[in-house]
């Protein structure tokens, strides 16, 4: 089947290998063993996607957004993961051997078993207390990123409350309209 931007397709085993998807929408997407090897999926939506076992070796995944991704097993030698977020990706059982993750966000990110991350670039990545990084992978040069607290998370919250609640009573977007005084 041709890809497209079906989200919860299955592709497996799919061969789409040397492919510009660049902006491409495959949330939830099964891409199961799938050979996109030398693609550029520059700013794409694979969110939640079925990537395990799949081939990535030199692609580009710049800026794009894999949150929540399953990785498991993929092979992503020599790509390009820059500015990328990963947040909460399963990545943990695949190589990448010479990738670049530089400003990429790895916030939850499973990396616990990865092979070859000694030897890809992670500079200015973001990563936090969940983070599970893989054996020999260092913490220097990347951004840790602290838990919020919960009072400031009220706080914001609060914040954000009050803002939205003096724009829609002065736009009369929430509730009945008020009763004009003018006859």
């Amino acid at each position: 089947p041709a890809l497209g931007n079906h989200p919860g397709d299955d592709h497996f085993f799919d061969f789409h290998s040397n492919l510009p998807l660049t902006g491409i929408l495959l949330s939830n997407a099964t891409l199961v063993s799938t050979d996109f090897k030398n693609s550029i999926f520059r700013s794409a939506l694979l969110l939640s996607a079925d990537l395990t076992n799949a081939n990535l070796k030199n692609t580009d995944f710049t800026g794009a957004d894999l949150t929540g991704a399953v990785m498991e097993g993929a092979d992503g030698k020599n790509s390009v993961f820059a500015g990328a977020v990963l947040d909460g990706v399963s990545f943990s059982t695949g190589d990448i051997k010479n990738a670049d993750f530089r400003g990429a966000s790895l916030l939850g990110a499973g990396l616990s078993a990865l092979r070859g991350a000694s030897k890809a670039l992670f500079t200015g990545a973001y990563y936090d207390s969940s983070t599970k990084l893989a054996p020999g992978m260092t913490t220097n040069g990347m951004v840790y990123v602290p838990e919020p607290q919960a009072g400031t998370l009220m706080t914001a919250g609060l914040i954000g409350l009050l803002w939205f609640e003096r724009r829609t009573s002065a736009s009369g977007w929430a509730g009945a309209r008020r009763p004009s005084t003018a006859r």
